[in-house]
């Protein structure tokens, strides 16, 4: 799935609901020694969910990131004061060791805005695969004289240095070819197949698949 539609009714606070079970689920479970997050197909949703999940991983308390909105139709450069989104740890069930988070060209939106929001995360997570796909912002819609509606991106996501990865793309950590046509003939997955995995414990590890229903 992907940051959305985790409850067939009650809307964003059904779906909040139905997380937060879930995520209590998998981290209470003590056999839970390494976690692998998996947004490598992952068509975005609602910040507000990647938050929730940074949180249960969260030691301490750090800038997810700030957005930023043109304030000006003439003047690119001009924007709104940064509305900053805060990681807090969770006092609900959570975890604070290894994680490792695959990502790819089709972690897209709320899966990017997500993997922005654990960067911050002591101890660091590590970024496996490819560059995700570089858009972030809200959609600004606006209706046209003949009824038809439009969306435009007028936001930024900045990290506490300033840096945005629109157009970019959030970059690895370790580049891994994603969903190749030979690997996926031969029904293999370098992401998972890498060196990393010698030294993680993984044994007992959720695979937590945060995946597109496409």
């Amino acid at each position: 799935m992907s940051f959305a539609e985790y409850a067939k009714q009650g809307g964003f606070d059904g779906g909040l609901a139905v997380l937060e079970a879930a995520l209590d689920k998998i981290f209470s479970d003590p056999m839970l020694h390494a976690l692998i997050i998996d947004v490598r197909i992952n068509f975005g949703g609602y910040d507000p969910y990647g938050l929730v999940i940074a949180s249960r991983l969260a030691t301490g308390e750090y800038l997810a990131y700030t957005k930023e909105a043109r304030s000006d139709p003439a003047d690119h450069d001009k924007w709104t004061p940064g509305d900053a989104s805060i990681v807090r740890p969770s006092s609900r069930p959570g975890f604070r060791g290894p994680v490792v988070e695959l990502t790819g060209p089709l972690t897209i939106s709320g899966g990017e805005t997500f993997t922005q929001a654990i960067m911050g995360r002591t101890p660091r997570i590590t970024r496996i695969g490819e560059n995700t796909q570089g858009v972030f912002s809200d959609v600004l819609v606006r209706q046209l004289p003949n009824g038809w509606h439009f969306g435009l991106p007028n936001e930024v996501y900045r990290t506490e240095e300033g840096r945005t990865f629109d157009g970019t793309g959030i970059p690895p950590d370790i580049p891994v070819r994603v969903f190749a046509a030979e690997d996926l003939a031969s029904r293999k997955d370098p992401a998972l197949e890498s060196d990393w995995s010698a030294s993680t414990d993984t044994i007992g590890a959720w695979r937590v698949r945060l995946r597109s229903k496409a």
